[in-house]
């Protein structure tokens, strides 16, 4: 399993990484993994196939550096 990182990033995102490709989409502050699962599932048949890994950059919390929801700084 991969570490979690923090970053500033100004954006969440989603990437889905495949053996040959790579797909990248924003992510909601409130996705579900219900709906990362759609999204996986709705990709083109191209890039059909078990990806290699799931990436999530999630933005930082506005107003509270160094929160981690449902963790501590």
């Amino acid at each position: 399993m991969q570490s979690i990182q923090i970053d500033h990033a100004k954006d969440s995102r989603l990437r889905f990484v495949f053996n040959h490709s790579v797909m990248s989409f924003s992510l909601a502050s409130d996705a579900t993994f219900g709906e990362v699962a759609q999204t996986l599932g709705a990709l083109p048949n191209r890039h059909r196939g078990h990806p290699v890994a799931i990436d999530v950059k999630l933005k930082r919390c506005d107003g509270q550096p160094g929160f981690l929801p449902g963790g501590s700084e």
